[in-house]
């Protein structure tokens, strides 16, 4: 597994790749969803983070427990993706 010294977050924001400990933390984070949500979620619709975020707040607005680790006012905004 590399290393990275640069800016902190993903190398590519438009996927969320779970399987590089930093990116992995940077989704949570910033979701504001456990690990386990956001494999699940990845599982479900893919790697691309607008489809990621959807199937979140889909989950969210169908009544299903969230597992939030951060309150809504905690979480660092995410990157504008164009």
């Amino acid at each position: 597994m590399s290393e990275r010294h640069g800016p902190r977050g993903p190398a590519d924001a438009s996927q969320v790749n779970v399987l590089e400990a930093q990116d992995l933390k940077y989704w949570c984070r910033g979701l504001g969803v456990s690990v386990e949500r956001l494999v699940q979620a990845v599982a479900e619709v893919g790697l691309m983070a607008d489809d990621v975020r959807a199937e979140l707040r889909r989950q969210r607005k169908i009544g299903s427990k969230g597992d939030l680790l951060f309150p809504e006012s905690a979480r660092a905004p995410l990157p504008k993706l164009r």
